[in-house]
């Protein structure tokens, strides 16, 4: 059961981050890491939302967990497109862009599970 769910919830995942993808695409041209920096931080919200605020029932139900936190989550975040985005920002000589792309990606991924981890009432 735990296979399927992952499996169920990646999908979806996968589908979101690449709808936003397409939609980001459209609007803009040339490399922009919008697309995966929305999707990342967007996964993140949600992963904290569900770990911090559903905490009972993620306890009780692992199958919430394996849905939610590892199918749906690990398929709409992508640590590989935002690298390959990143190196191509690098390569490109944007590197005012690659530089912020990294530290506004993990500080703002790091302060939302912070400020979530705060206003929760189960940590």
């Amino acid at each position: 059961m735990a296979y399927f769910l992952v499996f169920i919830g990646g999908g979806f995942g996968s589908l979101t981050r690449f709808l936003l993808s397409k939609w980001v695409q459209n609007q803009f041209d040339g490399i922009h890491p919008v697309a995966t920096f929305i999707s990342n931080m967007s996964a993140t919200l949600i992963l904290g939302l569900v770990i911090f605020f559903t905490h009972n029932k993620i306890a009780e139900h692992q199958a919430l967990r394996w849905l939610l936190v590892t199918g749906f989550c690990g398929g709409f975040s992508t640590f590989s497109t935002f690298s390959y985005e990143t190196f191509s920002l690098f390569k490109l000589g944007a590197y005012g862009w690659a530089i912020s792309n990294v530290l506004v990606s993990i500080s703002l991924g790091i302060l939302i599970i912070f400020l979530l981890s705060k206003a929760s009432p189960h940590v």
